[in-house]
């Protein structure tokens, strides 16, 4: 969970847990619900209209995603959420 930036394509991104479940806010886009592929993969919920079937939560060695990947964009992480 937390907040990522992607200044080129996606904009703003939020993921946050809501009871079992991740969701993301993409700027300008409904909130979408993401489902657990495999590991760290995702897809998002199509009722968002967002044409992104994989979403990857990339992670680096301090925990955390530092990544929200998608073929439309990538963005960094910006801070944690509680």
């Amino acid at each position: 969970m937390g907040a990522y930036s992607d200044p080129v394509s996606l904009g703003r991104i939020d993921v946050e847990q809501r009871g079992t479940q991740l969701w993301a806010r993409i700027a300008g886009h409904s909130d979408a619900q993401l489902y657990r592929g495999a590991g760290d993969s995702f897809c998002l919920d199509a009722a968002a209209n967002l044409f992104m079937p994989g979403v990857t939560l990339w992670r680096d060695a301090a925990g955390p995603a530092q990544y929200f990947v998608t073929r439309e964009g990538v963005g960094h992480r910006l801070s944690m959420k509680a």
